[in-house]
């Protein structure tokens, strides 16, 4: 009688679990303008271009001159979100939640970590600088769940698993072997 409750218990938690698409896996390859990347080198080719752009070489150094030497970019996690069927039109989305520990500042405020979502389709990075609101004039638009998971249940420090987008997604964590990778090309 034990076993028979530990199997059916094994098996509930088994269907839990599928049903909130949480996968253990780490994420595959992916396939950017036709050619085939993993994602750690995808990652590396387009956060090495997002923290050498203008914009954001600006909010390091108004850091270091507010409050002294800024430290280097360090990502401390990546979630892969995949989903099918948002909005009103349908969209599917397929993006990396990348959160990193670095120094910037805005408007004289400093900032230890930054949230940001990569598109697998287009290969472009993005922040809370590059995505403001105007999406409600087009409900259900790509740009619109960008702002959500910009804005989302990723924000801070507090996410511990669970919902980021829908509860039908797919979500997979990059390991942390591919995590230091990641950041010992970064700060080369």
């Amino acid at each position: 009688m034990k076993k028979l409750i530990a199997l059916l218990l094994a098996a509930v938690l088994c269907l839990s679990l599928a049903a909130c698409g949480v996968k253990n896996d780490a994420p595959t390859d992916v396939v950017v303008d036709g050619k085939e990347t993993s994602v750690k080198d995808f990652l590396i080719e387009h956060l090495s271009e997002y923290i050498q752009s203008d914009a954001y070489l600006k909010r390091e150094k108004d850091f270091e001159d507010i409050f002294g030497e800024a430290r280097d970019f360090n990502v401390t996690r990546v979630i892969e979100i995949s989903a099918d069927g948002l909005g009103e039109n349908s969209i599917s989305v397929h993006f990396l939640a990348v959160k990193a520990d670095c120094d910037w500042a805005v408007d004289g405020n400093g900032y230890g970590d930054i949230l940001l979502v990569a598109d697998y389709n287009s290969g472009t990075i993005y922040d809370e600088f590059m995505v403001d609101d105007s999406w409600q004039n087009d409900n259900g638009s790509m740009e619109q769940q960008i702002w959500y998971m910009l804005h989302g249940a990723l924000m801070g420090s507090g996410y511990e698993g669970g919902t980021i987008i829908v509860d039908s997604e797919t979500r997979t964590e990059l390991s942390e072997s591919d995590i230091a990778e990641i950041n010992q090309a970064l700060n080369k």
